[in-house]
């Protein structure tokens, strides 16, 4: 039987048009964009996919103790504090996005949605705690608009500024 969690993931997976059910009770195969994400996440594991974050296996053999890696653990729980990258790449980018912004060719919906996504990373740097989920986000939104104009050939000037967003 199929439990709610895996059947969210096989609901995301097919969404995404990873993999796609073959037959009744739950059967799925990969389709082929399944097998270049699988790949590319394999040939590069410290970088993420499209669909997935980076990965790393760790086999732990023994105790673990005093380690941000917990084993043979039951409902336990951890703290990890760790130094965000400084954000400066961040601001500059952001700061040469709404600079410009005004000769990108875009049209108005697009326009707005990137002036959206730029206020909001903006509102973020601006913040005591920035949330990195949100910035990212709006930073990948940005990176769209950007990479949209430059295979439409339309802002060809952006390639440099594209280079720095992170990856």
């Amino acid at each position: 039987m199929v439990n709610a969690e895996t059947d969210s993931a096989v609901g995301y997976l097919e969404g995404e048009r990873l993999v796609k059910y073959r037959a009744m009770g739950g059967v799925i195969t990969i389709t082929h964009s399944g097998v270049v994400e699988v790949e590319a996440g394999r040939t590069a594991p410290e970088q993420p996919t499209e669909h997935f974050a980076p990965y790393s296996v760790v086999f732990v053999e023994g105790d673990v103790i005093q380690s941000q890696i917990q084993a043979g653990v039951q409902a336990g729980s951890q703290f990890l504090s760790a130094s965000a990258p400084s954000l400066d790449i961040v601001r500059e980018f952001a700061g040469l996005f709404r600079e410009l912004l005004p000769a990108m060719e875009l049209g108005d919906e697009v326009r707005e949605e990137a002036l959206s996504d730029l206020a909001a990373v903006e509102a973020q740097l601006a913040s005591p705690r920035p949330k990195a989920a949100i910035i990212r986000e709006g930073l990948r939104s940005l990176r769209a608009v950007t990479e949209n104009l430059i295979a439409s050939g339309a802002f060809l000037g952006l390639v440099e500024l594209l280079h720095k967003l992170p990856k």
